[in-house]
């Protein structure tokens, strides 16, 4: 019952989140992405085709859940989703702090 459960939840989270990527238009949902992903070492072009191909990902991952087709294999491919999209995360998170000085230079320099 609680896998039941799980795998449900998690397949209308992925299934939203495509339908969201969908409603707000592919393109600029790439684009936004490309430009989040400046300051990473990944080329604009690989950013680019994978936010074209993610709303695709995350919405028949979400459907195949929902209905209970090759769990395993889409459980696995939704964990490879979000682990990216994390890395993603951390990536940007990493860039951003590189362009900040510390509030101990702010001082230093005063």
């Amino acid at each position: 019952m609680a896998y039941a459960a799980l795998r449900i939840a998690f397949g209308i989270n992925m299934a939203m989140h495509g339908v969201n990527r969908f409603l707000a238009g592919v393109g600029q949902f790439a684009a936004k992405m490309a430009q989040d992903f400046s300051a990473t070492v990944l080329p604009r072009w690989m950013v680019l085709a994978f936010g074209e191909v993610l709303p695709f990902v995350e919405l028949a991952i979400g459907i195949l859940l929902l209905i209970g087709l090759w769990t395993r294999w889409t459980l696995l491919s939704g964990m490879a989703v979000i682990a990216a999209l994390m890395m993603r995360l951390g990536s940007t998170a990493r860039a951003a702090t590189g362009r900040l000085r510390s509030s101990s230079q702010i001082t230093a320099s005063k």
